[in-house]
């Protein structure tokens, strides 16, 4: 079994194209991801986005200093486990870009709790609210689901299997599941 792997590049087609979109985007203050909205407002200027993130570890408001002041631009601090304020927010946008993720592969290691805090039940909360508002979902996962390459392996593909080698990467690929 295996599941598509995401394209690096957001690609949004009809009818997305043709109106002003507002944009629920889960944890885009890690810098690992805070390119994506400044290249979302670089192609689609009249877009709105909503910046959910609680702020933990990884996110830093600093990454997004070049979209701050954007009026399209709105920084909620919350969880994405929070069902009322998740349903509240995707009740007002078009779609939504899952970016959310406890991602540090030794800290899963020592404590896996709150990697499925966020990985699967915050994952879960977000498609459960886009399923009831009818709302187009994009989930961001990571290679590391497929498990790890050695130097002479081919990559990884639409036909490799799921091998998660940590909490971290079992809990991407639960969410990817879900």
């Amino acid at each position: 079994q295996h599941m598509p792997i995401a394209k690096t590049e957001l690609e949004f087609e009809d009818p997305y194209e043709l109106l002003v979109a507002t944009v629920l985007s889960a944890q885009c203050t890690d810098k690992r991801v805070n390119m994506t909205t400044p290249a979302i407002f670089k192609k689609y200027p009249d877009y709105n986005i909503v910046n959910l993130d609680l702020l933990t570890y990884a996110g830093n408001l600093e990454n997004l200093k070049e979209v701050e002041k954007n009026p399209n631009y709105q920084f909620i601090k919350g969880d994405i486990i929070d069902k009322n304020l998740v349903n509240d927010l995707v009740k007002a946008v078009d779609f939504i870009v899952h970016f959310a993720a406890e991602s540090h592969v030794d800290r899963s290691i020592l404590d896996a709790k709150a990697f499925i805090h966020t990985n699967i039940l915050g994952t879960h909360v977000l498609l459960e609210a886009a399923k009831q508002c009818n709302k187009r979902f994009h989930h961001i996962s990571t290679d590391e689901v497929y498990g790890s390459l050695g130097p002479t392996d081919p990559p990884f593909n639409e036909k490799t299997s799921y091998s998660p080698r940590s909490p971290y990467s079992a809990s991407k690929a639960a969410a990817d599941w879900l």
